[in-house]
């Protein structure tokens, strides 16, 4: 596919309007891009997600787009509320958020390259 010039353009703009974060400044007081969530399940166990930009991911690491599903039932929520998140085969699975913070160091040294 090729774009118009025009179009290349607006993509070359974009481009430039990037910049890295290092998502010191996000608010800890809901989920939303830049914070760890740690979810309390039924079962006992417990997770913790870290939500960042639209094209970041890192299992190992917890590291979950703003795009994702969990991300976008995550979002808005705070500690202590209960939210239904995607579990195996799409079915909803109800658990808690039992924390929200920052970014892990791991997480931030991903960040940064």
């Amino acid at each position: 596919i090729e774009a118009s010039p025009r179009d290349a353009a607006k993509i070359e703009q974009d481009l430039r309007a990037i910049h890295g974060t290092d998502f010191k400044t996000c608010p800890l007081d809901r989920a939303g891009l830049g914070t760890g969530v740690r979810l309390q399940y039924p079962d006992g166990r417990s997770e913790q997600y870290f939500i960042l930009g639209e094209w970041d991911q890192d299992a190992a690491l917890g590291i979950i787009s703003c795009a994702s599903r969990l991300a976008q039932v995550l979002n808005g929520h705070a500690a202590g509320e209960t939210v239904e998140v995607p579990g195996a085969a799409d079915a909803p699975v109800t658990c808690r958020i039992a924390e929200i913070t920052g970014l892990s160091d791991a997480v931030r040294d991903w960040v940064r390259g």
